[in-house]
């Protein structure tokens, strides 16, 4: 697919320092060097600004390259998981007909039995790599979301700085003023042209993340793509609107100037209720927490499954964050605001229920020890017993015995001995009893439907809390976007069209003429239709296959469009310095 954008080339003048003469002429020439500083700094903002955008992509191409290996690695064991299920499902369907021919056969039901739990820790495990797929589709899908707002709010502090920089030439002559503000304009629009690049090429490599790895079928993709084109033929729709509009004060130079400084106005006040939008949203966004867990990992389920769903093979987390999404539509834009939302296990609560005559017997024999470890405990107290008995008699014979105490006195000192070492063994007997216990009734807990159903709501009610904590800072987004594509880009395009007419940047800053604005409407008009020509064949798409290799064309035609932008914003860039050092 074509996506092409066209640059404003908005004009505003270079810095010149005159010699100084007298008090005047060197309070003048102090005025032009302070406003030069600031402009300077105001330039130092927008590349700032720009390298926060090439940060945010680079790491978002990062967190890509891992997502994508965790898909594959995803894929391959879910794969392997389904061979062995059909392995299975076929070993069992042999046995079941052994079975039917010798029925009373144990061996064979304890095989067949052996099989069951086999399979259905398999199918255990292919729900979660499943949910774990799904995680890494949304997980992709939030990553585009916060790339696109990061961008966003990186572009509008270079277009902040660039405003500011428009609004520190009052000590420039007009020819000046006009030879900066075109190499100014030119090179944020550079900048943003590249990073529009750039994160279109990162939407393409995530989607074929997800065509690659199954994480979304051919018809979802389908739709992204032929979304992404009709939002592109709007948006060339609208600035050839835009060229026509104003290419009508051709025949009135000052009516065009008098249009030109109304819109400049009008950018100046978007500018404004931009930043005021912007800085409530990140305010709320800093000051607002998650609500607390503690709820959920309180409730008897949560407790039961960590304590004992080791024992029987519940290694994954209980709940998963598989995130959400709250959209909003503006015109032929999409808002994305990310939430967690979390959704719960599921258990195969008739394999788990088979293990419970198992802890029953567990109980059993840990309770027949136990009596054991009682009776021999009991037999050691006793001993003790008689022993002091024996020593105590000793002492009160007449006359004592000396050697006859000492022996005994030795006697129930080993006898205490013995019962003080095996009260250790007693303590474990009983502890062992208890913990059998506690393992059965944990395994119920599992098992009960209204421990899962307590469980379930709590969650549920959880994720409403984290919507009804996140809404302000939601609609603070929705507010900041929707000015930004309903009020502040469309006047910025209008200010930038009333630019290029008036100050064209191939024609020597001159005003642009009815055949320049003419061929840059035709260029446009070609590009919806090349546009609609991929909209025909994205259509009739009926496979991955087709999807993948459609994806991978796209993709390097985007490179060498980053490639190209790459270098007419480090141009740019290069043209201002060397302005900005004179």
């Amino acid at each position: 697919m074509k996506k092409k954008l066209l640059f404003a080339a908005v004009v505003i003048g270079a810095l010149s320092l005159g010699s100084c003469v007298d008090d005047n002429e060197s309070a003048s020439v102090e005025a032009v060097r302070n406003a030069k500083a600031e402009q300077l700094k105001s330039i130092a903002a927008m590349n700032n600004a720009q390298a926060e955008a090439t940060r945010l992509l680079a790491a978002a191409e990062s967190a890509l390259k891992a997502a994508q290996a965790e898909a594959e690695k995803t894929q391959t064991e879910l794969e392997k998981v389904l061979i062995d299920i059909k392995k299975v499902e076929l070993e069992k369907a042999q046995l079941e007909l052994k079975l039917q021919q010798d029925k009373y056969s144990q061996e064979l039901q304890v095989a067949l039995k052996q099989l069951e739990n086999q399979l259905s820790n398999l199918e255990n495990e292919k729900a979660r790599l499943e949910l774990q797929k799904a995680a890494i589709a949304k997980q992709l899908e939030i990553q585009e979301a916060e790339l696109a707002s990061q961008l966003l709010y990186a572009q509008t502090e270079v277009l902040n700085a660039q405003q500011q920089l428009l609004n520190r030439q009052n000590q420039m002559e007009a020819a000046e003023k006009a030879k900066l503000q075109q190499l100014v304009t030119t090179y944020s629009n550079a900048i943003a042209t590249l990073n529009s690049s750039k994160q279109y090429l990162f939407t393409l490599q995530s989607n074929l993340t997800r065509a690659e790895n199954n994480l979304a079928t051919y018809k979802e993709l389908r739709t992204d793509l032929l979304e992404a084109n009709q939002k592109q033929i709007a948006t060339d729709e609208a600035q050839i609107a835009s060229y026509k509009k104003y290419s009508n004060y051709l025949s009135n130079y000052d009516e065009l100037v008098a249009e030109y400084n109304a819109k400049s106005l009008s950018y100046n006040e978007a500018i404004d209720k931009l930043n005021a939008l912007r800085n409530t949203y990140n305010q709320l966004s800093s000051n607002t927490s998650a609500p607390s867990m503690n709820a959920v990992n309180q409730s008897a389920f949560i407790l039961a499954y960590y304590d004992f769903g080791y024992r029987v093979g519940l290694y994954s987390a209980p709940y998963s964050d598989v995130g959400t999404t709250i959209e909003k539509t503006v015109g032929n834009r999409t808002l994305r605001f990310y939430m967690e939302k979390y959704e719960p296990i599921t258990l195969n609560t008739e394999r788990l229920s088979t293990y419970i005559p198992q802890y029953e017997q567990n109980i059993k024999s840990a309770k027949s020890t136990l009596e054991s470890v009682t009776t021999t405990y009991n037999n050691y107290a006793k001993a003790a017993e008689d022993a002091k008995k024996a020593w105590d008699d000793a002492k009160a014979a007449t006359p004592p015995d000396d050697a006859e105490i000492t022996r005994l006195a030795e006697s129930y000192r080993i006898a205490l001995e013995n019962v003080e070492n095996y009260k250790t063994t007693l303590t474990w007997a009983q502890e062992y009893v208890a913990q059998q216990e506690k393992n059965l009734s944990d395994l119920k807990v599992l098992i009960s439907t209204e421990a899962y159903t307590q469980f379930t709501t709590l969650l549920s009610e959880y994720n409403q809390a984290i919507v009804e904590t996140y809404k302000p800072v939601a609609d603070a987004y929705f507010a900041y976007g929707t000015h930004l594509y309903q009020e502040y880009i469309p006047i910025q395009e209008a200010y930038n069209s009333l630019s290029n007419i008036l100050y064209d940047n191939s024609n020597g800053g001159l005003l642009m003429t009815a055949s320049q604005i003419d061929n840059l409407i035709k260029n446009l008009e070609s590009d919806i239709e090349a546009l609609k020509e991929d909209q025909s064949y994205i259509s009739s798409i009926t496979s991955a296959e087709q999807v993948i290799e459609l994806l991978k064309s796209n993709i390097e035609a985007a490179k060498a469009e980053v490639s190209v932008n790459q270098k007419y914003a480090d141009d740019a860039k290069v043209a201002l310095d060397a302005a900005m050092a004179e």
